[in-house]
């Protein structure tokens, strides 16, 4: 835990940079006249949106949870999900695996299985993410060589883990490392979960739920661009760039994307498809959307888990 807090605590300071960097770069003045020219009302409509999101998101990880044969409580499933989001702002959101160890300790679930649905929700989050940025990629030509990457990526990840050949080779190249007796048990129970979660029919509906749950946070996006004066917004150039810039983020494994993701959202707002008349206006727009869905998430989930500590395990074993 000590880990994962230092890499929480970095992605911390490193948002607080990037605020900072951002500010002074986009003109600290114009970024406050922006800000205080913003609609203010619709952020609850956009926080409304991501809440909605979330609620999808739970409503595959719980399933996922199901495909494994695990029932355990909802109430505790819910908070381990959201406190899992607490985690966010570490590198490739990996610090989400603590959600094995909460729901182990809550309802017995296996620390390998919770982990592959751990996997699995961030792979079908990143075909989610491709498929909302495709059609994008194709009428800009902007963005096609990531997206080709990342979606190849995904595939060798579900062709290894779906192939008894290609993990048992994956599994042999391990046993060879250090310590690679002692690791590769826990990697084939962790392979052998993740088989039953990339199957065409759970993989389909997952992914599907994935890409509700983002178009959710595209039109946020959108809604807070109409919200800021001066601008032009356009659903498909707002989807392409929250879509795109959110997954150039997780590809880059930094804390949350940081830097990234916003310097990404905010060139393409302004640069690139010029739905905002200036950077202080993207950058207002790149704020404001990254503290309604990342910043609020990781809040979200720091509540969850002080709940989920205060409440004691109400099952001993997997809920059944």
């Amino acid at each position: 835990m000590n880990g994962l807090g230092r890499k929480l605590a970095l992605g911390l300071v490193l948002g607080v940079v990037v605020v900072v960097v951002m500010s002074v770069a986009s003109d600290a003045r114009a970024l406050g006249a922006c800000l205080g020219a913003f609609d203010w009302p619709l952020y609850a409509a956009v926080l409304a949106i991501t809440v909605a999101g979330y609620s999808v998101r739970f409503v595959k990880w719980h399933a996922y949870l199901r495909v494994l044969g695990h029932r355990p409580p909802v109430a505790d499933s819910l908070l381990v999900f959201l406190a899992g989001m607490s985690m966010a702002a570490t590198p490739g959101t990996l610090g989400e695996l603590i959600k094995a160890v909460l729901l182990r300790d809550r309802s017995g679930v296996p620390a390998a299985d919770t982990a592959a649905v751990v996997i699995a929700d961030r792979a079908t989050d990143v075909l989610a993410l491709v498929v909302l940025s495709a059609s994008g990629a194709l009428a800009t030509q902007y963005g096609g060589v990531v997206l080709g990457l990342t979606l190849g990526l995904v595939a060798v990840f579900i062709a290894v883990a779906s192939s008894d050949r290609l993990s048992a080779a994956a599994l042999g190249l391990v046993r060879r490392m250090p310590k690679g007796e002692v690791i590769a048990p826990k990697l084939e129970a962790l392979r052998r979960a993740t088989v039953a979660l990339v199957r065409p029919g759970p993989l389909a509906l997952a992914t599907a739920l994935s890409v509700v749950a983002w178009a959710g946070e595209c039109y946020g996006l959108h809604l807070i661009v109409g919200g800021l004066p001066g601008t032009s917004p356009d659903p498909a150039a707002t989807n392409f760039v929250f879509s795109f810039a959110t997954l150039f983020g997780a590809v880059s494994m930094l804390p949350g994307g940081l830097g990234v993701a916003e310097g990404s959202m905010a060139g393409l707002l302004h640069g690139v498809f010029h739905v905002v008349p200036d950077l202080a206006t993207a950058t207002a727009a790149t704020l404001l959307v990254r503290f309604a869905t990342l910043w609020f998430g990781v809040l979200v989930g720091f509540v969850a888990w002080a709940v989920l500590r205060a409440r004691p395990p109400v099952v001993a074993a997997d809920g059944r």
